[in-house]
């Protein structure tokens, strides 16, 4: 029965990976689309990251739905020294141990793996999350140069939007400058 369940979670753990893989893709085109400014492909690659995490999470209950059994399993046997409370808490390190050799490899073998994809994974979402950061503060400042008032008086235009008049102009040091004055 043990055996079997083994293989289950092996199974299992290769999906994990194949989603966590898929979800590296993912930010790896999303750190892609921040830079080069394409905003709109980011909405459908924050759904597809949604719906990686959803599956996530379907894995890691079915997962708990195989080691509940397995642990219990394993501690009804002999030998096991395995916590006899909240077996879904338990290890999969400690798990695999009473495991036959072959599967141990194996496990060992995908996990080194998961390992890798989950700091890789994280690593990009550090560098998406500071990219983004980083985006957000330059419209801010854009948004602030562009709604900030002159700090250099306009002397062709009154606040009304009006003209100033040729006297006006006239009063100034470099005289009429605009090719539109018809009083020159």
């Amino acid at each position: 029965m043990s055996e079997g369940l083994f293989r289950k979670l092996l199974d299992n753990l290769k999906v994990e990976l194949k989603l966590q893989n898929k979800l590296l893709e993912l930010l790896l085109s999303e750190k892609n689309k921040i830079v080069h400014l394409q905003i709109d492909d980011l909405d459908q690659l924050r759904v597809g990251k949604e719906d990686l995490y959803h599956k996530l999470t379907d894995t890691k209950v079915n997962r708990n739905e195989i080691v509940v059994p397995l642990v219990e399993s394993l501690i009804s046997q002999d030998g096991s020294k395995l916590e006899k409370s909240e077996p879904e808490k338990t290890n999969l390190k400690e798990v695999f141990n009473g495991a036959p050799s072959e599967v141990k490899n194996a496990y060992h073998s995908i996990s080194s793996e998961l390992k890798k994809t989950l700091t890789a994974v994280q690593k990009l979402n550090t560098e998406n999350s500071g990219l983004l950061r980083q985006s957000l503060g330059l419209v801010s400042s854009t948004i602030s140069i562009l709604t900030a008032k002159p700090q250099v008086p306009n002397n062709n235009y009154h606040r009304d939007g009006k003209v100033s008049s040729a006297t006006e102009e006239e009063k100034s040091p470099l005289g009429v400058v605009s090719s539109f004055n018809r009083s020159a």
